[in-house]
């Protein structure tokens, strides 16, 4: 009996056990049925990368998520340490037909991230895309990936999220900073802290290689300029010390790395070409030292205009603004003294290429009749007016008869000129501009056989090379 016993015991035991499996294997079925026509919740948590200083490469961070079956999607959490945008890019190469992605505030999806209308978007088979869903607080959020219509078979998508923060943040020098792309409908700012007067070199580079708009703004955001940039080109803008921040709006689809350089006046030496890509029509000054006195040539190479001015040491205007476009501007300059040029683009952001030569000329000390220069005649008389140089300059000349005098004076630089023709009672006077010309001074009777003088002497903001000719 007591054998029988533990056989009946055992036979019961079996039966139990297969009872169990039996409703273990129809749980899962019903389970699996219900996963089928609902929502699988997957436990990887997606971390996205944060985007600071421009060096993280965006795929870096993939994650490889199912895409389910045709009425049924896939649930990721999605971890948002900071407010900002969230960005997803999508490789959708294993893919048969549209698929959706879609951000919300709950596992049941019932609450989107933001708007509808800006927390989904969708991407063809083989596409890669990037777009861009705005989170307003930090928190754990959820990414649905289904088929958006049809879709029979399962597939996978590789997708690289990352996060540009909605806080301003301040970028350091020569460091490359990442951007958002152009749909982010959230303007995205840098602060720039500008340390001391000077010039901001701006640079940006995306894969593309494309043109971006790249805007300078003052401390209250408010824009200064704003402008297409060539990638990979540095332009400049004149800044003084303070804070800026810097706005673009991107290149479709792709990260754009903005970089900014701080500096303090260019510099230029003769014979040597400076070039300089600028802003808009912005103004920049080129420091040189004069290495001998004489007539200062400045010439540009890229045929773009701008305007010119030379300042001196402390940037004050020694001369009016002079257009240059394809030509040669000319001031006379004194050695040893340090000048300026003062750069103005009167339009567009090309690069303004040029360099300058001094030839050698001597200023003159014939400011006084007792001191005037002899003129013979025929013979020609050649000196420079400085910069800031007021004074008359006489020369004299002497009539072996009764006739008219006919004295000619050729100017290159920049300004314009008081001219006179002595007389006993009176003088005969005349205006000059200097622009590469000869002006023929004479009277209009003929003056008395003996000495007479002329001179001539620089107006407000002129400088140049002075030749004069007695016939």
């Amino acid at each position: 009996m007591l054998k029988s016993g533990k056989k009946l015991k055992r036979r019961y035991e079996k039966k139990m056990k297969k009872a169990c499996k039996t409703l273990i294997m129809f749980f899962a079925l019903t389970c699996g049925l219900f996963l089928y026509t609902g929502t699988a919740k997957a436990a990887t948590t997606l971390v996205p990368t944060q985007m600071v200083n421009g060096s993280e490469n965006v795929a870096a961070r993939k994650y490889t998520l199912a895409v389910p079956v045709r009425g049924t999607s896939s649930v990721y959490p999605i971890q948002i340490s900071t407010p900002g945008e969230l960005f997803i890019r999508i490789n959708s190469s294993n893919i048969a037909n549209t698929v959706k992605v879609a951000l919300w505030k709950d596992a049941n999806r019932n609450y989107p991230a933001a708007s509808t209308w800006n927390s989904n978007f969708t991407a063809e088979p083989g596409e890669v895309k990037t777009d861009s869903m705005p989170v307003s607080t930090a928190g754990t959020y959820y990414l649905e990936v289904k088929y958006d219509w049809y879709g029979e078979a399962a597939g996978t998508i590789n997708v690289s999220p990352y996060m540009v923060s909605s806080a301003d943040r301040t970028m350091a020098a020569n460091t490359w900073s990442a951007f958002a792309p152009e749909y982010n409908s959230r303007k995205t700012y840098a602060r720039v802290n500008v340390t001391g007067n000077g010039y901001i070199g701006i640079a940006q580079q995306n894969s593309g290689a494309k043109n971006v708009t790249v805007a300078l703004c003052n401390g209250s955001k408010n824009e200064i300029v704003s402008r297409s940039l060539s990638a990979n080109k540095t332009y400049y803008y004149p800044v003084k010390k303070g804070t800026y921040y810097l706005r673009t709006e991107g290149t479709y689809d792709d990260i754009t790395k903005i970089r900014y350089s701080l500096r303090g006046d260019f510099t230029a030496t003769q014979g040597r070409m400076t070039t300089v890509s600028i802003m808009d029509s912005s103004t920049f000054d080129v420091r040189f030292k004069a290495e001998k006195t004489g007539l200062l040539n400045l010439r540009q190479y890229n045929s773009t205009s701008f305007f010119v001015t030379l300042l001196n040491s402390k940037k004050s205007p020694l001369s009016n603004s002079d257009f240059n476009w394809g030509r040669t501007t000319s001031f006379a300059v004194q050695k040893g003294k340090t000048y300026y040029f003062r750069i103005n683009a009167s339009n567009g952001n090309d690069d303004r290429t040029f360099s300058y030569s001094i030839s050698g000329a001597k200023t003159a000390k014939n400011t006084s009749k007792k001191k005037a220069t002899k003129l013979k005649k025929g013979k020609k008389k050649s000196f420079v007016i400085v910069p800031g140089d007021k004074k008359w300059h006489y020369f004299k000349f002497k009539l072996p008869k009764r006739k008219i005098p006919k004295i000619y004076v050729t100017s290159i630089g920049s300004g314009k000129y008081e001219c006179q023709i002595l007389k006993v009672k009176g003088t005969l006077t005349g205006t000059m501009d200097s622009n590469v010309r000869t002006t023929k001074y004479t009277t209009f009777l003929k003056m008395k056989k003996g000495t007479h003088y002329f001179r001539i002497r620089a107006t407000k903001k002129s400088s140049a090379k002075i030749t004069i000719k007695w016939k």
